[in-house]
């Protein structure tokens, strides 16, 4: 029961990040949201900073760590396909509130560059058991993640067909066979 008690307050501080920023993630505030008093946010998390680090830690598991444990045993070939799939259901929103929360926060700043070079490094791992040079891999690897990041910045602003035809044409004109 704890436990599904630190995934509300979890929860409940992704929809405040995306909706309002990081300023937004006060005790005060989330106990309003959730519902629940102090002492039962005490109870999980060792004040604000211990909340952050939570919340910093969900965020990096379940959008890097998680995607890329899942796709390291498929077979050669369907790996970045399976990652482009599971990619594809993270929620962009999240993705772009961390970002923005980087820009004023040092620890934030810290996962986020910690992110960019796991899931970099994952890419280019992947492009290595494809037959490319070290060199190659590491190039497609940054292209195809700051695609993914410059998708997910205008997700709101084209639509769900258009950003699949653009992954297709982008998949045939730069990531090639």
């Amino acid at each position: 029961m704890a436990r599904r008690g630190k995934e509300q307050w979890i929860e409940i501080g992704l929809e405040l990040l995306v909706e309002d920023g990081p300023n937004a993630l006060t005790v005060d505030r989330l106990c309003a949201e959730v519902g629940k008093t102090k002492g039962s946010f005490y109870h999980h998390f060792d004040g604000v900073s211990g909340f952050r680090k939570n919340l910093l830690d969900y965020w990096e598991k379940t959008h890097t760590q998680d995607l890329i444990e899942q796709t390291l045993d498929d077979p050669l070939g369907g790996a970045k396909a399976h990652l482009r799939r599971l990619a594809g259901q993270l929620n962009f929103h999240q993705e772009t509130a961390f970002r923005v929360w980087s820009r004023c926060d040092s620890e934030a700043a810290g996962v986020v560059a910690r992110v960019d070079l796991s899931r970099v490094e994952h890419l280019r791992n992947l492009s290595q058991q494809e037959g490319r040079s070290t060199e190659e891999a590491e190039s497609i690897a940054w292209l195809e993640y700051l695609f993914y990041l410059g998708l997910a910045q205008v997700a709101d602003s084209i639509s769900i067909d258009k950003r699949r035809d653009l992954r297709q044409q982008f998949a045939r004109k730069v990531l090639g066979p």
